[in-house]
């Protein structure tokens, strides 16, 4: 049991604190951004790379000690570490010890992790359950360290005071500790305290010997360049090399590195991904950075837009746009088709048939080809209330409004009722489903709706009040950023509102130890930013 507390107490040193926390326990003052030091100890082929920065920048710790003050029940910086340090403390006084007295004093201003997939972690041919157990992983969690000599000090200490027998190793002239019951291994490497498995430490000395590290990777160093610098934290994921380890193993066949049928989206291999957290004052921001595959998936991609989202009802308090969505169902059909046909069950053409058999309708002359940009929504501040649906912008009204005929000659086909509607100028039909307070509108006309209630229908048709007049709404734009579209929206008091009409306030203690938590949260926006071959990704949530 200590050799667990032993190991997990290194590679979870303040990692809960980093999360929760970065910024409030630091306490060195300066300006800029942080910089990344672990990474030039990471090897190259690292696949997935991870790093967060215990002492952010100036800037940071300022943007959470705004948004902590939002919240009246948040703890002070000195609350904060204190609440920390007892839960460390726990676990630390099974080996006689404690974070002020042995991790304090050598503990640096981050803290990494990687993981990689090696030619011998992942052989040529698949290998059996033994095997594999044998070829250890080759990864590691890398802690700063500000005094080497205070950080052996308390490897040592710990190491003694575990009931597990630790072996005494040296690898190109770096010492550490190989635990004999799970593999571990730990030591200090040019200023961290390296915990993992023991190739994945020797990785590390061998990088800090010459071997070429992530840092020096171009793909890496372009992906996280287009991100923003300064940041709580980072995250890197190569899918490529994950698609190379795959098909050496003979998971997947040479040069298509993804599941059956997306290779119609373009998908050939998963493209280097960088993802950063940082804060503002007034909001938390998600960003994402990846290049374009080429085909069908870049694409879209590149014409990713709004879709219907401004023009929505101005009461939604969920809502998404979806650009050309004529075009990304037309992609994702053609995947459905690849794959009927792949499987032996016939061709595409089979299969448009079959669709169009069942439902009377061809599915690209009838469907797909008048669907332009299009919008989802979910509106109601109470559980009566509650309504939303789909609007589909039409470019061709004729053939939409025939669909929709065809639709409800399917629908009466299955034995349900159908009654004529008119709202907003457009034509259509309701279906009042058994048990519901709100019947189905289906309306056809500029555009098809199909919503959860009259009053929804109409609105969701006309537009007006639009989304783009709430001021939630424009809120959540600003805080998205310029140069970016949005493609998503809530309004977090608005929802809030409706969980606390469906129950939520009757629970005890929610108004006192839940709600203060939630009144600051203001709206979730999500969006991205096409800049060539390459798209950059935001989700912010915003506290007031």
């Amino acid at each position: 049991m200590k050799s667990r507390v032993f190991i997990l107490t290194i590679v979870g040193v303040l990692g809960f604190t980093a999360v929760a926390f970065a910024g409030v326990m630091g306490y060195r003052m300066f300006f800029g951004a942080s910089e990344d030091e672990a990474v030039t100890l990471v090897p190259e082929d690292a696949l997935v790379y991870g790093n967060v920065f215990l002492d952010p920048s100036m800037d940071q710790k300022r943007a959470i000690g705004d948004l902590l003050e939002k919240f009246p029940q948040a703890p002070s910086a000195d609350e904060a570490r204190n609440q920390v340090v007892s839960l460390f403390d726990k676990g630390l006084s099974e080996i006689d010890m404690s974070f002020d007295d042995d991790i304090d004093p050598w503990l640096g201003d981050q803290i990494a992790g990687f993981s990689m997939t090696p030619n011998d972690l992942i052989p040529s041919q698949p290998a059996d359950a033994a095997a594999l157990e044998e070829n250890a992983p080759t990864a590691a969690f890398l802690v700063a360290s500000d005094d080497d000599e205070a950080a052996q000090t308390f490897i040592n200490e710990a190491a003694s005071s575990s009931d597990n027998d630790f072996t005494e190793k040296s690898y190109e002239g770096v010492d550490y500790k190989l635990s004999e019951s799970d593999g571990n291994a730990v030591g200090i490497v040019d200023g961290y305290v390296v915990v993992g498995s023991e190739p994945g430490l020797k990785a590390v000395v061998d990088t800090s010997g010459g071997e070429p590290s992530l840092s020096e990777d171009e793909t890496y160093t372009d992906t996280i360049d287009r991100l923003t610098e300064d940041r709580l934290a980072t995250v890197y994921f190569d899918g490529r090399k994950l698609t190379a380890a795959l098909e050496r193993s003979g998971a997947t066949p040479p040069g298509n590195g993804s599941l059956d049928g997306l290779g119609a989206l373009g998908v050939n291999a998963v493209e280097p991904v960088g993802a950063a957290l940082f804060a503002q004052a007034d909001k938390v921001v998600f960003e994402a950075t990846s290049s374009l595959p080429e085909g069908a998936a870049g694409d879209l991609a590149r014409s990713a837009g709004s879709g219907l989202l401004a023009e929505l009802p101005a009461d939604s308090f969920g809502a998404l746009g979806l650009s050309d969505f004529g075009k990304t169902l037309t992609t994702f059909y053609e995947v459905a088709a690849t794959g009927f046909a792949g499987a032996g069950a016939g061709t595409q053409e089979d299969f448009d048939q079959q669709f169009e058999a069942q439902t009377g309708l061809n599915p690209r002359e009838d469907l797909l080809s008048w669907m332009g940009d299009a919008g989802v929504f979910v509106s109601g501040t109470d559980p009566n209330s509650v309504a939303g649906g789909l609007v589909v912008q039409s470019t061709d009204p004729a053939a939409s409004s025939a669909a929709v005929g065809q639709i409800e000659k399917l629908l009466q086909g299955q034995g349900l009722q159908t009654e004529p509607v008119s709202l907003a100028g457009a034509e259509g039909f309701k279906v009042q489903p058994e048990g519901s307070p709100q019947p189905i509108v289906v309306l056809a006309g500029e555009k098809v709706v199909v919503a959860y209630g009259e009053q929804a229908a109409e609105s969701a048709y006309n537009g007006d009040p639009a989304l783009s007049s709430s001021e939630t709404f424009q809120n959540a734009l600003g805080g998205l950023g310029d140069g970016y579209t949005p493609s998503g929206y809530f309004d977090l008091n608005a929802i809030q509102t409706l969980a606390e009409s469906a129950g939520a306030a009757e629970y005890p203690d929610y108004a006192e130890e839940v709600k203060p938590w939630l009144e600051p949260l203001s709206y979730v926006a999500f969006g991205a930013s096409v800049d060539g071959d390459r798209v950059t990704q935001r989700l912010v949530i915003g506290i007031e």
